[in-house]
């Protein structure tokens, strides 16, 4: 009788964290998703939108742009190309951004990377390449590079307060 009573309040405590952990899981939205990172298997895939986060993930696994172009939700596409370009170190890859703002990005995310100040200049905007040559200026460490950044305060507040001078 006491082994049966034992056997059924481990079997209710087994059941009840399941369910714990599967109410957990469902609610949990941030959960990752893994897809395969072959663009063939992506095809498989039923819904466009499912099917464009595939393509995006196997793009950026072999890092190939030309996996982007078969997305077809255009922001998602854009994002393909920025996380290529950025993983190959190809500013080139950006131009296919439509978007000007994540071009920008692009832009921004490549020279951060490659740790060169002439890739801001083909950022559109003051504020963009400002902030382009500070992330520059503190990645290396040179504080030279903040006599480029315009706008005063990023300069003096952002720029040279963090820069230690070798």
């Amino acid at each position: 009788m006491k082994n049966k009573t034992l056997l059924i309040a481990i079997v209710a405590i087994v059941v009840l964290a399941i369910l714990i952990f599967l109410i957990l899981l469902i609610k949990n939205k941030t959960a990752p998703v893994m897809f395969p990172t072959d663009e063939k298997a992506c095809d498989e895939i039923q819904g466009q939108k499912l099917k464009d986060y595939c393509y995006l993930g196997a793009a950026q696994a072999k890092q190939d742009m030309s996996i982007c172009e078969m997305i077809q939700e255009q922001w998602v596409k854009n994002d393909c190309y920025l996380n290529v370009a950025q993983a190959k170190q190809d500013i080139s890859i950006c131009e296919n951004i439509q978007d000007q703002e994540r071009k920008d990005d692009c832009y921004l995310n490549v020279a951060q990377v490659k740790e060169d100040i002439s890739l801001c200049e083909g950022m559109h905007g003051q504020n963009k390449k400002d902030l382009c040559y500070l992330r520059i200026a503190r990645a290396k460490q040179d504080i030279s590079i903040c006599e480029m950044i315009q706008e005063q305060k990023i300069k003096e507040n952002l720029c040279y307060r963090y820069i230690n001078p070798q």
